[in-house]
């Protein structure tokens, strides 16, 4: 279960430190005209990271599948908003790795259980979801620093 918790915290303070980043951004600065649908799916993100970091603190539990996919889903309408082709192609990788984080999230919680037993090693789907988790990152930052204000 420590492992499982591990997992979850790490994701989770990834995602509110992106959000936080957001926030600065989004209630100090103004947006350009092509910047505003990004500001909208950074915001989102943020807002989908919040809620559901207050369902597992509420609950004790791990969010469910579905908030995850709400999430993504949220995330592709919104980066199908995004019309500036450099800012696109960010907006559209953010939403395919939320999709495929949504997607796989079952099978983690599944195969990572209360992490591996002595003398076995970590399942291969952690080290992909922290992959997936990484490249979410690294193209939300991608945006931010596009759309600074």
């Amino acid at each position: 279960m420590g492992f499982k918790r591990r997992v979850w915290v790490y994701l989770a303070v990834v995602v509110l430190a992106v959000g936080a980043l957001v926030l600065n951004e989004t209630v100090f600065n103004r947006t350009s005209e092509e910047c505003k649908p990004v500001r909208e799916l950074l915001e989102f993100n943020h807002a989908q990271a919040q809620e559901i970091d207050e369902i597992e603190q509420n609950s004790g539990q791990d969010a469910g599948v579905i908030e995850y996919q709400e999430w993504a889903d949220g995330l592709a309408e919104r980066a199908g908003k995004v019309t500036d082709p450099a800012l696109a192609v960010s907006a559209i990788r953010v939403a395919d790795l939320a999709s495929r984080f949504a997607i796989k999230l079952p099978q983690l919680r599944a195969e990572s259980g209360s992490g591996p037993a002595p003398g076995q090693h970590t399942p291969p789907i952690v080290y992909e979801m922290y992959l997936v988790n990484a490249q979410i990152t690294e193209e939300i930052n991608k945006l931010l620093e596009a759309c600074p204000n």
